[in-house]
């Protein structure tokens, strides 16, 4: 992880919150790591790097690191450091497409969206390899999505895309499927990963929530018609104001 981001990481953490410093560092660890900033058998930090850069104890950064490997992030060896864990092997639920495709083009048009960033940038490590085939910088866009003025969705995605048309005031303007197909971008594929977690950070104070309250999270992968990803989003949901709904057609079996 550049040096940057690892303090961008250690400047949200709130000292005076009522939550434990052990597992603040462990949530924003989490979050960099669910971000890509560190890759699939990359080292973390070490306990003395984390303790200087969150201006910690070790025995904190020590306790933090071992929660992460508790809950399967990483793995510690000793004399060596701390590596971020294996993802676990898949095996995906397949649902109909356009179903997904319409979903998404409702929720955008019946809710506001606010670009909060938009730059092109080289991917994070964990999102190396799935863009390799990509010469150039990615979109990175950071979004906020609202109904009725209320933050329900928190959106960060990567998408390879050159043509200067996909920019912020588009994005800010049309749902982002939309701009695909203005752009001649046919999906294929979509690979969903639903999950939980605690937010924390930015995304917490995006989401007008305390730190550490659960969300509803959603890593989605999508390919075009050569079968190459081409855009990769993390998002995170309020579970009070957001329920994901998925209707399986066909024989579907239990």
């Amino acid at each position: 992880m550049p040096e940057a981001a690892l303090q961008r990481l250690a400047a949200l953490l709130r000292p005076q919150a009522p939550i434990p410093l052990y597992h603040q560092v462990a949530s924003l660890l989490r979050q960099g790591i669910e971000a890509g900033e560190w890759g699939e058998g990359e080292p973390l930090p070490s306990e003395h790097e984390l303790a200087e850069a969150f201006g910690v104890s070790r025995i904190t950064t020590k306790r933090a690191l071992d929660e992460l490997k508790a809950a399967g992030l990483v793995h510690r060896q000793r004399g060596k450091g701390s590596f971020v864990a294996k993802a676990p092997r898949e095996h995906p639920l397949t649902a109909p497409l356009g179903e997904l495709m319409a979903g998404l083009e409702v929720i955008a048009r019946d809710t506001e969206v606010e670009v909060i960033a938009f730059e092109r940038s080289e991917p994070p490590l964990r999102l190396a390899e799935l863009f390799a085939h990509h010469r150039g910088p990615l979109v990175r866009a950071v979004r906020l999505r609202r109904k009725e003025g209320k933050p329900f969705a928190h959106y960060l995605s990567y998408t390879a895309i050159a043509d200067r048309r996909f920019d912020r005031r588009a994005l800010a303007r049309k749902p982002r499927i939309a701009l695909f197909r203005e752009l001649g971008i046919v999906i294929r594929r979509v690979d969903q990963f639903l999950s939980a977690a605690a937010a924390e950070g930015e995304v917490a104070a995006r989401l007008e929530l305390d730190p550490g309250a659960p969300v509803l999270t959603l890593e989605r992968i999508s390919y075009a018609e050569n079968g190459q990803a081409f855009d990769w989003l993390f998002a995170s949901y309020r579970p009070d104001r957001f329920r994901y709904h998925m209707v399986l057609a066909g024989d579907a079996s239990s």
